[in-house]
């Protein structure tokens, strides 16, 4: 069996035609592309080798804009608004915040289940598979506890500076998380089929190079 640095190598000599490439699809590859060993090397290879981008502006304006918010309406809230309509502008605020961090940690868990899935060398492991039970469950209870969390930050009197100050930490880290996830996830759905499709057409020229 190769080893990474092989598989390396081979890849960087490589002339793929990107006229070809470009019309593959991961589901025109076959299942026995997918069960070479090369295959699930080069997956593992382009995972441990590939460098996150990391968006730091986009994680940066994100969190800038939901605390500026936090801060506008918690102050609005408690200051001028009636009991009412104070529910509804604090609920309306906690559920936006709480989709868009809820959409942020599917992507980290997405990203965590793929890598899980490449490692463990399984046959085809970028295939669409639908959303378990399981992490259904893990969404919720983050969806309940981001919700939770920002509300009362808005309504208690007891929430003070150092309160908010936390929860921009926590925000700045998951925004900054989910973006380089999705940034990695994306590159990978990109460059797996030219990799694996370039196998394929290998493999089909000269299957026993691949023993």
């Amino acid at each position: 069996m190769k080893n990474k640095s092989d598989i390396i190598e081979e890849i960087n000599k490589t002339y793929i035609n990107r006229e070809f490439s470009d019309q593959t699809k991961l589901h025109d590859i076959s299942r026995e592309t997918w069960e070479l060993e090369i295959t699930k090397n080069s997956l593992i290879t382009l995972l441990d080798d590939h460098e996150p981008e990391q968006n730091i502006f986009m994680a940066g304006l994100y969190t800038c804009g939901i605390i500026l918010l936090l801060v506008v309406v918690r102050a609005f809230s408690l200051t001028f608004a009636s009991y009412n309509f104070t529910l509804v502008i604090c609920s309306l605020f906690s559920l936006t915040v709480t989709v868009i961090l809820s959409r942020g940690y599917y992507h980290i868990i997405r990203l965590n289940l793929l890598k899980s899935r490449v490692n463990k060398r399984e046959t085809d492991p970028l295939r669409k598979r639908p959303v378990t039970l399981k992490i259904r469950a893990l969404i919720c209870i983050l969806f309940i506890g981001v919700f939770s969390l920002t509300y009362s930050l808005l309504v208690l009197n007891s929430s003070g500076i150092y309160m908010i100050i936390i929860f921009s930490i926590g925000v700045a880290i998951s925004i900054h998380y989910s973006i380089t996830s999705l940034n990695q996830y994306i590159y990978i759905l990109r460059h797996a089929p030219f990799l694996i499709s370039h196998i394929e057409n290998k493999y089909n020229k000269n299957p026993n190079s691949f023993n």
